[in-house]
């Protein structure tokens, strides 16, 4: 049920996927637990571009 939770941050990660993207070590952290949307919103990230 967390997957929920992350999705619902993946909105707004998705905004800053670009700075996420380069502050991958300060989003690392929480990499673990979004770590699945992470790839989810970026693949979407670059079908939205």
């Amino acid at each position: 049920m967390r997957g929920a939770g992350c999705e619902l941050r993946v909105a707004g990660c998705g905004l800053r996927v670009t700075g996420c993207g380069v502050r991958v070590a300060g989003c690392g952290l929480r990499v673990t637990g979004c770590g699945l949307g992470v790839a989810i919103c970026g693949v979407r990230g670059m079908m939205d571009n």
